[in-house]
């Protein structure tokens, strides 16, 4: 059947049957084959050699047919579209064809482990196995193979460590393992491997570290076939991304034809050891991502073939050596990340091949060499960022009219954007968090433009697809956003932009194709008026549009709705008024609308609720009334929703609290009424709830407890009523409780205590009864304790002095009775007040309470103490003391601190505080 008749098909899938017999020979006259899948059956026999006709094969997958035995066909060699050969769980045995080298697009082939018999292959020279799915460590035995030239088993998953045995092979040139699972250190009779040539070992978990002796191998007599000198011998040492320690040995700087060395990614320390400048054949230094500390050695400068030095990411100080503009050959230099200081030297400005310049977050300080405008090849980037760079942009700047980004950002730069004029291919620019301001410059450039401001100018840049100009002082009005094709982020956020956004944004005429791949939007915190134009709409590609803290006003644009790739809209913190169209559905990508501030009124569009990806929805401070809808619990992702300060009404949807990733839920200062529902306790994520000052009315439902994450709770100023439910305890990482202002009622539960971590806890003005509970000692964290306007009585726990933090302990207006505890004396964090007043206090005033040397607020007024004042002499920091309505008597102690007072009666002590709390204002 396969003879005729199939000439056109493409894919034969006849995996995971039971299958029988040989696979056909004719399958080779399927000429159109690209996929043969027979894994999973029980065929049996040899692969026909005849496959090697099928031009177009890309699989040929046949694992799990355990009868399938024979040798691989060198035939299969000449299939050079193959990019995936399976053949794991099967007898097929014999060496590896030299053929199927010839498979440049080869990705899979084998699976499972490297067999120890492996070893038996006397005359195996090339093992490549690379990209595979092999697994297990790699075996000793492979030293037996006396003839291996190159042994290539990348991209793995191979674990275990380097065999010893390596170090046998005398004929080894290639040894690569890059990106699998290796472990161990690296052998050091690895250096007996004489001939070697490549060594990469990246993408590992080695440890330990770099042997000393690798840097014997610097003998290197092999010659390539057809290379006519040792210059063409690569030689290659690839480390990185592994997890060796110590420092860089000095060592190396014998391997006089090493020729790319990758240490990246690792943890190493110490020095760079001034040695590496004998690697005089160096084309390629890679040490980023270590702990290398110290000055970069001027032995550098010696390898004058370097093309590439990347040493960002470290902690190497002091300058940049001025000896690096010998390397005339250098195209990449990445210095970002370190602590380096010092002036950026003038002479890297003769690394005329430099392409790339990276010296961002660093400690350099002076102004940018006006040398580096003569490096006619930097094309790809210059980040001169996060410095503390001075002065102005060289005018010599002009002339990098290649350069494709610029980085100024985040230093003190200051002055004119002149120097940018001739920046023509630029596709991204950030000058933002510095000093530049002014107009444009009268030359030959602009004086046929108006005379506008200095945005203009980069709205001729043709190619520039970022534009990041925010923090400055830039001032005006752009008015040519429309000229930027390319332009896919535009962020000019925290300057003094103003006037109104023009409507060039958003018209997309084809004639001159207006902001078509615009994606980002960034125009936060300027002085920006007007309103958002309606063409806003047409920038189909926008992803993220932030007009926040602006002077917007104006309505929202009905054409939102109709950007479907719109994950963001942020017009925080302006006067925008209007209501919330209702079309912003259709913006089905929406994940963070953000309207908070403003002065937008009318009902919340139930249709929000179709925007099942939103994940952050505020709207708090505006005029918005009617009710919640329930149709927003439909957000299932919904993470944010604040709508506080608003004029909503009617009762919480129950829905809302079925959203099991909400984490805030904020609707403080409205006008909502009704009770919680219980379904409150199924919002399992929620972190913070806050429903202050609003007539939501009932008791505290008791699934509250189940809210285990719950960190803020809220509800105070409504009209709750009944006991708080003990099962508030299961909350137990809650740091704040704020219950007051309510008619709860009933004892305060001792559960409470349960909640380790909580720091505030108000409960005043409600109408708890009953003693307070002592287990409140337990919490370690509390800093405030208010329980004042309420109906507590009984004794002050003693246990209060075991609060170690609290700096806020107010229990005024209550029935309380007893003396002050001494162990309150003891809370040396009390620094904000002590408030006891309005209670039925009898006793003294502890003399403990003299070691209470922060508060600044003490009340006992309106109770029934008696004795004397000496136990306030060392409160030296109030500025507010009551003592009044009590049975105070005496005189002044007679101590060190009033010794030198006349002996007037009590009343002089307190005029001293008078005096105090005047020069503290």
């Amino acid at each position: 059947m396969w003879d005729v008749g199939l000439q056109y098909l493409e894919d034969l899938i006849l995996s995971s049957n039971q299958l029988t017999g040989k696979i056909p020979v004719e399958l080779s006259n399927c000429t159109s084959l690209k996929k043969i899948e027979i894994y999973d059956n029980l065929l049996s026999g040899a692969i026909p050699a005849e496959l090697g006709k099928l031009s177009l094969l890309e699989v040929l997958r046949a694992g799990g047919n355990k009868d399938i035995v024979g040798k691989i066909p060198d035939e299969l060699g000449d299939c050079s579209n193959l990019t995936v050969l399976g053949l794991a769980d099967t007898r097929v045995s014999g060496s590896l064809p030299a053929s199927l080298g010839k498979l440049a697009k080869l990705r899979t082939f084998l699976s499972g482990s490297i067999p120890p018999e492996i070893g038996k292959l006397e005359k195996l020279e090339s093992l490549f196995l690379w990209q595979n799915g092999l697994v297990g460590s790699i075996p000793e035995e492979i030293g037996n193979c006396s003839k291996l030239i190159n042994i290539d088993l990348s991209m793995n998953s191979l674990s275990g460590t380097i065999p010893l045995s390596l170090g046998g092979l005398s004929e080894l040139q290639e040894f690569m393992i890059s990106s699998n699972n290796v472990s161990g250190s690296i052998p050091s009779n690895l250096s007996n491997a004489s001939n070697l040539l490549q060594l990469q070992l990246d993408t590992n978990q080695i440890s330990g570290l770099i042997p000393p002796e690798l840097g014997m191998l610097s003998n290197l007599t092999f010659s390539l076939p057809g290379k006519t000198s040792l210059k063409e011998l690569l030689v290659r040492l690839r480390l990185g991304n592994n997890r060796i320690t110590g420092g860089i040995p000095r060592e190396i700087g014998s391997l006089k034809r090493l020729n790319f060395l990758d240490l990246s990614s690792n943890r190493l320390s110490g020095t760079v050891p001034s040695e590496i400048g004998g690697c005089t054949e160096l084309q390629m230094i890679d040490l980023s991502n270590n702990i290398l500390q110290g000055h970069l050695p001027d032995s550098l400068s010696y390898v004058s073939g370097l093309q590439v030095l990347d040493a960002s990411f470290n902690q190497f100080d002091g300058q940049i050596p001025a000896s690096l503009g010998r390397l005339m050959s250098l195209n990449k230099l990445i210095l970002s990340k370190n602590s380096l200081s010092g002036f950026i030297p003038s002479a890297l400005g003769l690394c005329s091949s430099l392409q790339l310049l990276d010296l961002s977050s660093n400690e350099l300080t002076g102004g940018i060499p006006m040398e580096l405008g003569r490096i006619e090849a930097l094309e790809i980037a210059l980040n001169l960022s996060c410095n503390g760079l001075t002065g102005p942009i060289p005018p010599q700047m002009s002339a990098l009219n290649k350069l494709s980004i610029l980085d100024l950002s985040h230093n003190k730069l200051e002055g004119d954007l002149a120097p940018l004029a001739g920046l023509d291919n630029l596709v991204s620019l950030n000058i933002s968090y510095n000093n530049f301001a002014g107009y444009l410059p009268d030359n030959k450039i602009f004086r046929q433009l108006p005379p506008t401001i200095i945005f203009n100018y980069f709205f001729q840049l043709q190619y520039l697809e970022d534009l990041i100009l925010s923090s400055n002082q830039l001032t005006g009005n752009p008015t040519s956003l429309g000229k930027l094709a390319k332009l896919r982020t535009l962020s000019i956020y925290t300057t003094m932009l103003s006037g109104e956004i023009p409507p060039e944004i958003g018209s997309i005429p084809p004639e001159i194709g207006k902001l078509e791949k615009l994606e980002s939007l960034f125009l936060w915190q300027n002085g920006l008026v007007g309103s958002i134009p309606e063409e806003i709409g047409n920038c189909s590609k926008l992803i993220n549009i932030d007009l926040s803290m602006n002077s917007l006003s104006g309505t929202i644009p009905l054409s939102l709705g109709g950007l479907s790739e719109l994950q963001e809209f942020m017009i925080s913190s302006n006067n925008v008024s209007g209501s919330i169209p209702s079309n912003l559905s259709n913006a089905s990508n929406l994940l963070q609308l953000q309207l908070d501030t403003n002065q937008i009124s009318g009902l919340i569009p139930p249709e929000l609720g179709m925007l099942s990806n939103l994940t952050v929805f505020f709207a708090w401070q505006n005029q918005l009334e009617g009710s919640i809808p329930s149709s927003l619990s439909s957000c299932t992702d919904l993470q944010a929703l604040d709508l506080s300060h608003n004029s909503l009404t009617g009762s919480i949807p129950p829905g809302l609290f079925q959203l099991q990733s909400l984490a805030k839920l904020l609707l403080i200062s409205n006008d909502i009424s009704g009770s919680l529902p219980p379904e409150i306790g199924n919002c399992s994520s929620l972190v913070r709830l806050r429903l202050g000052n609003n007539r939501i009315t009932g008791g505290i439902p008791r699934e509250i407890g189940s809210l285990n994450r719950l960190n803020f709770l809220d509800l105070s100023s409504n009209r709750l009523s009944g006991t708080v439910p003990s099962e508030i305890g299961g909350c137990t990482e809650l740091q704040m409780i704020d219950l007051s202002n309510n008619i709860l009622q009933g004892h305060l539960p001792d559960s409470l205590s349960y909640v380790s971590g909580l720091q505030v806890l108000d409960a005043s003005f409600n109408q708890f009864d009953g003693q307070i509970p002592a287990s409140l000692g337990r919490l370690m964290s509390l800093n405030k304790l208010i329980l004042s306007k309420n109906s507590l009585s009984g004794f002050i726990p003693s246990a209060l002095g075991l609060c170690s933090s609290l700096q806020l302990l107010d229990l005024s207006s209550n029935e309380l009775t007893g003396g002050i505890p001494m162990e309150l004396g003891r809370i040396e964090a009390l620094e904000i007040a002590l408030n006891l007043s309005c209670n039925g206090l009898t006793g003294p005033i502890p003399p403990q309470m003299s070691a209470l040397n922060k508060l600044s607020i003490l009340d006992l007024s309106h109770n029934k103490l008696e004795g004397d004042l000496a136990p306030l002499a060392g409160l030296d920091n109030l500025v507010s003391l009551n003592i009044s309505y009590n049975n105070f008597a005496g005189y002044l102690p007679d101590n060190k601190i009033f010794r030198q007072l006349p002996p007037t009666i009590i009343f002089n002590y307190f005029f001293s505080f008078i005096v105090q709390s005047q020069v503290y204002k």
